[in-house]
C-alpha cells in the first residue's frame, strides 16, 4: 500500500515538474483570467454606481430627474452584467 502511494506521488511530481504546456491550456486559462478581471471590474463598476445613486437620493426631491436617470442607467449595466455572466 505504501509502494502504492509513492507510487502515486511520484506520478503526481513528475506532472507538476513537466515544463511542456499545451498552448491550447494557455490559452484558455489567459480567457479564463480575463473573464474573472473583467467579472470583477464590472462589480466594482456598479457597486459606484449604486454607492452614487444612494449619495443622490435625497436629490430625487428636485424633480426626481437625476433619480430617473441614475436607475435607468443601473438597470441597464446590471442587465449587461447579468448577460455577460451568464445569469
Amino acid at each position: 500500500m505504501v509502494e502504492n502511494l509513492l507510487g502515486v506521488l511520484k506520478f503526481i511530481l513528475k506532472l507538476l515538474m513537466d515544463k511542456r504546456g499545451s498552448p491550447l491550456l494557455e490559452e484558455g486559462l489567459l480567457v479564463g483570467l480575463a473573464l474573472v478581471l473583467f467579472a470583477v471590474l464590472v462589480s466594482a463598476f456598479l457597486g459606484i454606481f449604486n454607492w452614487f445613486q444612494s449619495a443622490t437620493q435625497p436629490l430625487s426631491g428636485l424633480g426626481g430627474g437625476l433619480s430617473t436617470l441614475f436607475q435607468s442607467i443601473m438597470q441597464g449595466y446590471l442587465k449587461l452584467f447579468k448577460f455577460l455572466t451568464g445569469q
